[in-house]
């Protein structure tokens, strides 16, 4: 019998194409979010580190956390039309000026600038 070597080869080319195909599919799913292999933890905004205490601003049209705080993209507050902030530092009201007053504040100044002072 004779083989014919063409069509092996065709036969063998389309196996390749097909599973080349499958795992084409495949790696698109997973990149575009629509497969969660990896699963959906990744979108909680709490295992992220973060809390649903943003709003959204419809006039600037964005998502706005508190201060001291950091927006993180693509959680799960996004449904709720909440922002999912992570606190970065603890914001502290200032100080008044009035707090320095009477304390003794050491002069910087060099002994030409002491000088000086005292011509005046």
């Amino acid at each position: 019998m004779k083989s014919n070597k063409k069509a092996d080869l065709s036969i063998q080319l389309i196996v390749v194409v097909v599973i080349a195909l499958v795992i084409l599919v495949v790696v698109l799913a997973i990149t575009s979010g629509k497969l969660k292999v990896f699963g959906s933890t990744a979108a909680k905004c709490t295992a992220r580190g973060g809390e649903c205490t943003g709003r959204y601003d419809s006039t600037k049209q964005e998502f706005i956390c508190n201060e001291g705080s950091v927006y993180i993209p693509g959680t799960d507050c996004e449904d709720s039309e909440r922002a999912c902030c992570q606190q970065i530092f603890e914001a502290q009201p200032l100080k008044s000026k009035s707090s320095t007053v009477g304390v003794d504040i050491p002069d910087k100044a060099g002994p030409a600038a002491q000088q000086d002072r005292s011509l005046g």
